[in-house]
């Protein structure tokens, strides 16, 4: 996305008898997790998220951009991980296999039951989130069976977070 959206909304439709759930991770407590190392290697870096085979079979044509992988919330001040593991995620000037080392070590923080939340939805169920503060993952473990959820995406202002925080001090 050009600016990464400030959250969504999401309401379930029609559900599969068992399953579905979704998971949301605390984006703030991931980061604080990681060894100090680790923060210090990541806090500059640019990660890639590659929508381009999601949006082509929609019809649209979407530039293929890089956003900070650590943000600073804008309201709170605490830093978090933007990543999209389900958009084929890669750091921007690194090597395909540094990439994928570096991604795969975050995924295991961010599959840490700790850091995370689940939702089990039923009809008419609503979930808001702020995409600044969590990430969130649908739970694929239905089926053929029908999963149908309305989303609307709230949009953002065009201030990069650690742009805005970097400004700030």
């Amino acid at each position: 996305l050009l600016q990464p959206t400030l959250g969504a909304v999401l309401r379930a439709v029609d559900l599969p008898e068992v399953g579905g759930d979704t998971l949301w991770a605390d984006v703030g407590a991931v980061y604080r997790a990681l060894p100090d190392e680790l923060r210090a290697e990541i806090d500059d870096l640019h990660v890639v998220h590659d929508f381009k085979k999601s949006l082509d079979k929609v019809g649209y044509d979407y530039p293929i951009l890089a956003h900070p992988l650590v943000r600073t919330h804008p309201e709170t001040g605490e830093d978090g991980l933007f990543i999209n593991f389900s958009q084929n995620p890669s750091v921007s000037g690194w090597t395909p296999q540094q990439s994928k080392q570096l991604i795969d070590r975050l995924l295991l923080e961010f599959n840490k039951p700790e850091h995370q939340v689940r939702f089990k939805w039923r009809p008419g169920s609503v979930a808001f989130w702020d995409n600044r503060s969590t990430l969130h993952y649908p739970v694929y473990n239905y089926g053929d069976y029908p999963r149908r959820m309305e989303r609307v995406l709230i949009a953002y202002d065009d201030i990069p977070h650690r742009v805005r925080a970097a400004n700030a001090a």
